[in-house]
Order: structure tokens, then C-alpha cells, then sequence
């Protein structure tokens, strides 16, 4: 209802802050959070224990999956943090064919749907509980306050086309703060054009992708112009290079912010100065099981997700059980991305969606070898249609507006790496 609402009408909720926009357990977050900061090393350890062992016994008594476990396996409770070996390590097949059994019973309904992607080329359909979304807001914008930012200053936001109308570079989303900047519409002349209103918008600080802000700033500095007064930039959802990170520096000011979270809420760490990454331990805890971070969460109830296997490689300090901090993060999203019409390059984050059709597909997979136009390869065990086929393509398609141009076919295989890995995205294109 609010997208019909007029954007003048709107305009107040710029100066609605978290507090009162996510709520009770937003702020009960942060009172967390902010105890546990406190804390002597001691103290924060006795205070993990009871928080881990509390949520092996809640999903002992109200996770179906686990109960089951349990039950077959010869145990009803837990005591100690060291019993979470008793649990399995379980991955994305597990959600894929059961995860109805992953929803703590107490919820009654209180969640919603949405999906990652994964190593296995299908996407992945998982539930996050209600307030879930505003612990997560809890857990960031205490990140934020910590580097010297205020959460609910104004933002200039380049995470996708949401909330942007088709052909536009800029659009606002004023709950969040945020002016909106499509980064499929990013070049000098487009940055150019607007660069007044992106002014006198007065952000205080910029969130995105770091491919999608390292190609802002590469354009601000082509142009000589700077955004005024930007205090800290908070990048996500794709690995940060260090040459993304020399540019960015240059022109917003060093002030970078990151942290390595996934959809499914089972971890979040904190990227510290050095490029290392800290657990947060309120949030959950993480496991190092032959190099792969193993994952359980505390934060969201709907899909309930003890030792989860993340797919992704860890170098971790050494330790008895759990990794409190994470030299490198390797096998996520990095450099693949698609060209667009204008030479943006677009990365599988910005690609990212939850649907119908996306889930009755085997895997798909991106090909391109022409600027502008990709071939999009689907298989299934159903013969496709050529309607569904297009509608594969629409999906997709409304992501990235026209810079560039899916071609949908169903295939046989799906191309692999000389691993047996999938990837997202071949592109053939010779730089």
C-alpha cells in the first residue's frame, strides 16, 4: 500500500527513527548487544553458553527436525555447549526437501518466505521469522554506530533497482532513509546530470555492493566532483577486493564498514580494520569443519538452522570448538558478473531473487559472449513452455531494466567447473 502513497506524503518518515520503524525486538537487540559489550571475557563466555545451549534445547522441544534427531539418537536435552556435536551438520538438500520440519512450532505462521542461491544451481527456499528483519537492522546499525555513523542519517543506497522506476537512475525510499541510485543506470553522464540532487540530499553515508559503489566512485572521480560530508560506507553481500577498496577509500574517506552475513541468519561477523573478521557471538556461533564455516543461528526461529553447512571456505585462527575470528572468507560471489548495454557490470547479488518458476527449476545459469545480451540456460525434468520460458526471462529481466537482454533455453546439462562446482555465471566476453 505504501508504493501508491504520494512521495511527498512520505517525506516524514525520513525522520522516523529504527527505534519505532522496527520495534520492540529491535531495541530489546540492542540492549543485548550492548550488555554483551560490556562484559568481561569471562562473563561474555558464560553468557554464549547459556544463550547456545538454550537454543540446542528450543530446537530439541519445538523444531520437528531435531526432535526427531534426538529422539532416534537417544537424547532429550542438552547441558553443556560442547553437546552440540550430538547435532548433524546439515546443508541446503536438507532444506530442499524437508524444510517445512525446520520451523520452531511456536511461530504459528508468524514468517515469511524467501530464498538464497547456492554451489548447487538451484535455488534455495527458506522462511525468515517477523522479527527476525528488525534483529538484523539491531545487529547492523549497532555495527554502524560503532564505526562513528548514525543509523538513521540519511543514505545514498546502490543495492539493486527496488523501489526505482524503469529507466531512472534515482529513486527514494524514505522508511529506510535512503536515496536510491540504480547501479545498471551508473555513468558520468547519468551521475552528471543528477549530481545536484544527489547533493542536496545530504547523505551522511552510502550502502551497497562494493562492485556497484566501487563504480560510483570511479565515476565521481573521472568527473572530479565528490559527495560532501560522507562519513562511512557500509558494502555487503559481495566479497570487497582490494583495489575496490584503494578506490572507494579515495574518494568516500576510509571509513569502510563491512560484515559477512547470509540469507539464511545463521552468522554474522564483523569485517575488523585489518580485513579479518570477528563472530558475533550473540548472533550465533561458527564452527571450522575440514576448512568450511559450519553455522548455527540465533536470530531466526522460522528457519531453524543448527550446524549449517555455509559452502563457503574459512582460514580461522585456531580453536577447541568454536571460530571467534575468520582470517579469509573464500567461494562466495566474487568476481562473476554479466556486461550491460552500458558497460556496468552486474553480479549474481544484484541478480538474487525469490520465485515460483525459479523454484520448479532443476538450476539455471547465465552465459553471455555479447555485451548486452545473455543466454539463459534452465533445466528441468518438465518439458518448458515457451510462455513459462519468457516468464523465466521477466523475472530477471525486471532486475536489470534494458541494459541487458535474456535469451531463456531449456538445456540438458548445466556447465560445471573443472571441480564439478556450479557457477551462476560464464561470461565469455574477452576483455
Amino acid at each position: 500500500m505504501l508504493g501508491v502513497v504520494p512521495q511527498w506524503m512520505k517525506y516524514p518518515l525520513l525522520f522516523m527513527p529504527f527505534e519505532l520503524i522496527c520495534g520492540k525486538a529491535y531495541r530489546d537487540t540492542l540492549r543485548t548487544i550492548e550488555k554483551y559489550s560490556v562484559l568481561n571475557e569471562s562473563q561474555k563466555k558464560e553468557f554464549f553458553d547459556e544463550r547456545l545451549v538454550l537454543r540446542l534445547n528450543d530446537a530439541i522441544n519445538f523444531v520437528p527436525f531435531y526432535r526427531s534427531f534426538a529422539r532416534d539418537n537417544g537424547f532429550s536435552r542438552i547441558t553443556s555447549p560442547e553437546e552440540i556435536k550430538k547435532f548433524p551438520i546439515i546443508s541446503k538438500s536438507e532444506l530442499l526437501t524437508g524444510l517445512d520440519l525446520f520451523v520452531d512450532e511456536r511461530l504459528r505462521g508468524r514468517y515469511f518466505a524467501a530464498s538464497t542461491g547456492g554451489t548447487t544451481g538451484k535455488q534455495t527456499k527458506l522462511y525468515i521469522s517477523n522479527e527476525c528483519f528488525s534483529k538484523e537492522w539491531a545487529y547492523v546499525n549497532s555495527l554502524l554506530a560503532s564505526h562513528g555513523i548514525d543509523p538513521n542519517s540519511k543514505r545514498i543506497s546502490l543495492r539493486g533497482v527496488s523501489g526505482i522506476q524503469s529507466g531512472e537512475l534515482i529513486g527514494y525510499n524514505y522508511i529506510y532513509k535512503e536515496l536510491l541510485l540504480s547501479p545498471f543506470k551508473l555513468s558520468e553522464s547519468s551521475v552528471l546530470n543528477n549530481i545536484k540532487q544527489l547533493i542536496d540530499f545530504k547523505a551522511k553515508w552510502i550502502h551497497g555492493y562494493p562492485s556497484s559503489v566501487s563504480s560510483f566512485a570511479r565515476i565521481l572521480k573521472n568527473l572530479g566532483l565528490r559527495i560532501p560530508n560522507i562519513r562511512g560506507v557500509l558494502l555487503v553481500s559481495e566479497t570487497l577486493y582490494a583495489d575496490q577498496r584503494l578506490l572507494i577509500e579515495e574518494v568516500f574517506g576510509s571509513n569502510i564498514v563491512s560484515f559477512y552475513g547470509m540469507s539464511e541468519r545463521a552468522v554474522f561477523a564483523t569485517m575488523a580494520r585489518d580485513g579479518t573478521f570477528d563472530v558475533d557471538c550473540t548472533y550465533g556461533c561458527m564452527e571450522n569443519v575440514d576448512g568450511e564455516a559450519v553455522c548455527t543461528g540465533f536470530i531466526n526461529r522460522a528457519t531453524s538452522l543448527l550446524r549449517y553447512r555455509t559452502g563457503d571456505l574459512i582460514e580461522s585462527a585456531p580453536s577447541d570448538l568454536f571460530v571467534t575470528k575468520v582470517k579469509k572468507f573464500n567461494g562466495r560471489w566474487g568476481r562473476e558478473y554479466l556486461t550491460g548495454r552500458s558497460g556496468c557490470q552486474i553480479t549474481m547479488t544484484a541478480l538474487n531473487t525469490h520465485s515460483v518458476e525459479l523454484d520448479n527449476l532443476d538450476s539455471y545459469q547465465f552465459v553471455q559472449s555479447e555485451i548486452g545480451i545473455v543466454n539463459l540456460n534452465v533445466k528441468s525434468k518438465n518439458k518448458l513452455t515457451s510462455s513459462e520460458l519468457e516468464k523465466i526471462s521477466s523475472i530477471f529481466q525486471s532486475k536489470v531494466g534494458n541494459e541487458l537482454e535474456f535469451v531463456c533455453q531449456q538445456v540438458d546439462e548445466i556447465l560445471l567447473t573443472s571441480r564439478g562446482k556450479h557457477v551462476f555465471i560464464v561470461n565469455n566476453i574477452q576483455i
